[in-house]
């Protein structure tokens, strides 16, 4: 991930809860509370866009109830990033101290699931959407604005796969073209066999075309030449 890629404003509040290990310049203190404000500021937007129903609570749900939904949801979700940034944060300093280092971009590994590229694109993303949509109904705009998270989760990993698919390729093709090069300066006229693909035969023939094929040319071959010529 480039130091100009901000999809880390969308990602970052999740992958804090849901991973730990992370790069010193992916998880910072400044982004945790630049974070904190855009978050705040999403939700203000979110809650003006739902004023109609904010949320759909029974009208009958006692009032404490929805006071303690608020809270848990206007505090519990910045609570839980700064938590969990804190303790990440703590890990970096650590192996600062231990002299132990991994990619400064590194986005974590998962706290408790394994580390494989289906937890990271599929199922990360569809808990923080499950999750969003667990909530959506005490408070509409907190519930939206997590699954909104959750979905530029799924984006953002899904272009980071295609991405690695797409440098790995062009490792290849540039491994290649230095063996052209090198076969070149060493005078070899053959390609070298690692950039060769043998292609599979399109037409198979069969036996007896392959047999009538050798006699025709045995004919030609055992063919005596006109006279006046040796």
């Amino acid at each position: 991930m480039k130091d100009t890629d901000y999809s880390w404003v969308f990602t970052l509040p999740l992958d804090v809860v849901w991973k730990h290990q992370m790069g010193e310049r992916y998880c910072t203190w400044p982004r945790l509370v630049a974070l904190t404000f855009v978050m705040y500021f999403a939700i203000m937007m979110m809650t003006i866009f739902f004023i109609s129903s904010p949320t759909l609570l029974s009208p009958k749900t006692p009032k404490f109830i929805g006071v303690i939904v608020e809270l848990i949801g206007f505090y519990g979700l910045p609570l839980l990033m700064w938590i969990f940034g804190a303790k990440n944060m703590a890990e970096i300093g650590q192996r600062k101290k231990a002299g132990i280092q991994v990619h400064s971009y590194c986005m974590g590994t998962p706290r408790f699931l394994p580390d494989k590229e289906t937890v990271h694109r599929l199922v990360i993303p569809a808990g923080s959407i499950l999750a969003g949509a667990v909530f959506f109904p005490f408070l509409a705009p907190i519930g939206a604005y997590i699954a909104f998270m959750g979905l530029c989760q799924f984006l953002m990993y899904s272009g980071i796969r295609t991405q690695n698919r797409t440098r790995k390729i062009d490792e290849e093709d540039r491994k290649m073209a230095r063996e052209w090069k090198m076969a070149e300066r060493m005078g070899v006229r053959d390609r070298p066999e690692s950039v060769v693909q043998i292609a599979e035969p399109r037409h198979h023939h069969s036996a007896a075309e392959e047999a009538a094929f050798y006699d025709r040319w045995k004919n030609v071959l055992q063919r005596q030449p006109p006279p006046g010529r040796n």
